[in-house]
């Protein structure tokens, strides 16, 4: 008998991705450094899900930021402002 598992719901950010989101949400890195950090960091946990024997594979929701954040990019007029800016 075969037992599935995978990874449901949000995964935790590294500190090197919270901290490139941040950067990137001031402008002090550009799109592409964004995209890289991302990219290492869906590597890292895909490879952390094929070790522990996970399927399907998640993303984690990596690339989610808030709740309020789709709903501010579409609004006409709104901007989100990052804190500590």
């Amino acid at each position: 008998m075969e037992l599935f598992a995978y990874l449901h719901g949000i995964y935790p950010r590294s500190e090197a991705l919270v901290r490139a989101t941040r950067d990137h949400d001031r402008g002090r890195i550009p799109d592409q450094a964004l995209r890289e950090q991302y990219e290492r960091d869906y590597a890292r946990l895909v490879e952390l899900q094929r070790g522990a024997g996970l399927r399907p594979l998640s993303d984690g929701l990596l690339n989610w930021q808030d709740v309020f954040r789709p709903l501010s990019e579409i609004v006409a007029g709104w901007e989100p402002v990052a804190q500590g800016a």
